[in-house]
């Protein structure tokens, strides 16, 4: 059974060499880390962990180009532990099962703003049981930056000095 497992995988990566990079999606930017039936790939700068997450759909294979930086592969989370293919610019996983989430582990640099993202990282993969990631919504696969906790922290205190200057207000009417 393992060596029918390895033929089969090797012949998958066969296929996947020969796949023209064309057929590689645009990531769309979101803001929210879920989209129904959608791919979403969540980048966290503070500390460059990529996940996934497939909007409920069973994701089979994953793979996850950097056009013009490389990937930290020695920061390779266990879950990815079917990683197929692991190259500086790519990262290619197989779950034969299908998963609805996945960690890759701190593999980006950190800091990097979402346009760097969108024009460096290219997605392509499959979901079960045999349908592209975007099958279901045209704009998938996502992108959805976690916000830095700096940036969280300055809405929060504006929104409570606008609701505090409110209060003002409808005190001295």
């Amino acid at each position: 059974m393992n060596q029918v497992r390895i033929a089969f995988a090797a012949a998958l990566l066969l296929m996947m060499a020969a796949v023209d990079s064309t057929l590689a999606k645009n990531l769309t930017l979101v803001d929210s880390p879920f989209t129904d039936q959608a791919l979403t790939l969540i980048y966290d700068p503070t500390d460059g962990t990529l996940s996934v997450n497939s909007g409920g759909e069973k994701l089979s294979t994953l793979i996850v180009t950097r056009a013009t930086g490389t990937f930290r592969t020695s920061q390779i989370a266990a879950e990815c532990s079917t990683i197929l293919d692991v190259s500086a610019n790519r990262i290619f996983v197989l779950k034969t099962a299908g998963v609805s989430n996945l960690n890759c582990g701190t593999v980006l640099p950190t800091d990097m703003s979402a346009s760097e993202l969108l024009a460096d990282l290219d997605v392509d993969g499959s979901l079960l049981p045999s349908g592209a990631i975007d099958q279901y919504v045209n704009s998938s696969p996502h992108l959805y930056v976690v916000p830095e906790p700096s940036t969280c922290a300055l809405l929060s205190l504006a929104g409570i000095l606008a609701a505090s200057r409110c209060r003002r207000r409808l005190y001295m009417h």
